[in-house]
């Protein structure tokens, strides 16, 4: 093969390979600009959570995880949530907001959904199919819809185990339990505080005194009733 050709076909590979970079690099920029796009958007969750007022109660959280604000968020559950109402078998709705009008990044919307004592025993459906709707402007079309759907499965809660925590629930509701008791510190009607004072010095030495009294009394009556010297016991024996 003369020169001509070696050339000719360097160049040609000289230009594939440039093609073939080329197309690499734009199918990078694309991938780099929509995923700007997506990391810029909202992004909403549907999810079920411990509630932190109590382990054995079950949140419905719908929170915006995402970089931007989520407008007219409208999320619809099927079938629709229910919960137990705390008496026998009865059932109630769970209220959800037909639309949430803003959601700001890492803004949650939460309710409470159900307690694990009152739902046990209750026919309940445990798996709910939510659909959450939102836009990234606010206003009318035209502009960027998203939606995302869920899988809510309350089955997996059932039978967890978990310890006991106390926070600053527990810590309010002692403080509560507190100010009722020392609402019944009074003595008059306008709420005036008994207060009871202790020396405890003299308390100490009031009770030093009276035990040397005490003894002292016991001392005397013993002497009284008991003979005082061993003549009179020996009366006493030959009697």
């Amino acid at each position: 093969m003369n020169p001509q050709v070696w050339s000719a076909v360097g160049s040609c590979a000289t230009a594939l390979v440039a093609i073939v970079a080329a197309g690499v690099a734009f199918w990078q920029a694309g991938e780099a600009r929509k995923l700007r796009k997506e990391q810029a958007q909202p992004y909403i969750a549907v999810y079920m959570d411990i509630s932190p007022v109590s382990q054995q109660v079950i949140d419905l959280v719908i929170k915006n995880f995402g970089h931007t604000v989520a407008y007219d968020v409208e999320v619809t559950f099927d079938p629709p949530l229910v919960r137990s109402s705390g008496s026998g078998n009865d059932t109630e709705p769970v209220h959800v907001p037909k639309t949430i009008k803003t959601l700001v990044p890492q803004q949650e919307w939460r309710c409470f959904w159900d307690s694990g004592i009152s739902r046990n025993g209750v026919d309940l459906p445990d798996s709910h199919h939510a659909k959450a709707v939102f836009y990234e402007k606010p206003g009318r079309p035209p502009r960027a819809r998203h939606e995302l759907e869920y899988e809510l499965d309350y089955e997996v809660w059932h039978g967890i185990e978990f310890m006991v925590q106390y926070g600053i629930h527990d810590a309010a509701k002692a403080i509560g339990e507190i100010r009722d008791h020392v609402k019944t510190w009074t003595e008059s009607p306008n709420r005036g505080i008994s207060v009871f004072t202790r020396n405890g010095d003299a308390l100490d030495e009031k009770r030093g005194r009276e035990r040397s009294e005490s003894r002292r009394k016991s001392e005397e009556i013993s002497r009284k009733v008991l003979p005082s010297d061993s003549s009179e016991r020996q009366e006493i024996s030959d009697q």
